[in-house]
């Protein structure tokens, strides 16, 4: 730095309060006007050096941020697809078993149908071969 820059630089850091009686600190100050006076002092290149390295982190944060979005979105899509595969085997089952209901009801509708049809054929039998005995007849 020239001694200029440096004379400047300390009116600019350091601001003299008369009230406090004392130099107060104003760091921002020194740094714009460095830039400001001297752009190729080394502050302006370490500046410029922490920009560049700042943006490469930040597009390397981008990169990763989005990339975990595009996992969080196929991992997603995965889970419903999955959700709708055990959806559909659910109807499938829930299906399945309404039928295999629907044909144990008829199968027992039937079951209770044939019983109570011999249960009344046996009766009509009984009471034909009451008839018989009651006259006398011999039974077929």
């Amino acid at each position: 730095r020239s001694t200029c820059t440096l004379w400047f630089a300390f009116h600019e850091v350091f601001a003299f309060s008369p009230s406090r009686s004392q130099y107060l600190y104003l760091s921002r100050e020194i740094v714009s006007f460095d830039l400001f006076v001297n752009p190729q002092s080394s502050i302006h290149q370490e500046k410029l050096a922490c920009m560049k390295e700042k943006l490469q982190m930040d597009g390397i944060a981008e990169e990763r941020r989005i990339c975990l979005e595009r996992e969080k979105l196929e991992l997603l899509q995965r889970r419903d697809d999955r959700e709708m595969e055990f959806k559909e085997r659910q109807l499938l089952m829930d299906e399945m078993k309404t039928k295999g209901d629907l044909r144990l009801k008829e199968l027992e509708i039937n079951n209770r149908f044939e019983l109570e049809k011999i249960r009344i054929e046996k009766e009509m039998e009984l009471k034909k071969m009451e008839l018989q005995l009651k006259h006398g007849c011999k039974p077929t």
